[in-house]
């Protein structure tokens, strides 16, 4: 009788300690809520140590829209997390001309990507506004224009624009033949 009582206590025990591995507050589990570009978005319950990766698994994986580069698919989950897989941002010139044909079928003139440049911009006297019509330039790269002017004074060149914060070979190459000094 003795050994039907314990052999019944410890499955009770065992039964007990398998239930609060499986509770759902439980500190051996996370909670993670997956959205965006996924094919089944919602929140899912994980193992301790499970990866970024088995939660874009659990969400069906990835749509062919989904833009990972700036995602670290290793990362660990951690409890409360909120996990939002971007769109990819395409300016492909089929996508610039549906949008504009739609606009046009609606009745509105489409919007220009960037305000037209008439002429040059001088770097050296150009209000922030002014640098701010040229591609790619918003804000604070015309800000680092004004502030690099009045740090070290006018610029003696173009090609010295290429010294701003915020300004590499590639932007330089789509403004250099709008800017003069």
């Amino acid at each position: 009788m003795l050994s039907i009582s314990l052999a019944f206590l410890a499955g009770l025990l065992v039964g007990a300690m398998a239930m609060w591995l499986w509770l759902p507050n439980s500190p051996r589990a996370v909670w993670v809520t997956v959205e965006g570009e996924v094919h089944k978005p919602g929140m899912y319950r994980f193992a301790l140590g499970a990866r970024i990766a088995d939660a874009i698994n659990r969400a069906g994986g990835l749509t062919h829209r989904a833009d990972v580069r700036n995602l670290s698919m290793a990362q660990p989950l951690s409890d409360g997390m909120y996990l939002l897989i971007p769109r990819e941002m395409s300016t492909s010139a089929e996508e610039i001309d549906e949008l504009i044909q739609k606009s046009e079928q609606e009745g509105k003139k489409p919007a220009p990507s960037a305000p037209s440049v008439t002429g040059k911009i001088n770097i050296n006297t150009a209000t922030l506004e002014e640098l701010e019509t040229l591609p790619g330039i918003g804000e604070k790269i015309a800000q680092a224009i004004i502030d690099y002017r009045q740090m070290v004074g006018n610029f003696r060149s173009i090609e010295e624009l290429k010294n701003v914060k915020g300004i590499g070979e590639k932007k330089f190459e789509k403004i250099k033949h709008l800017v003069t000094t």
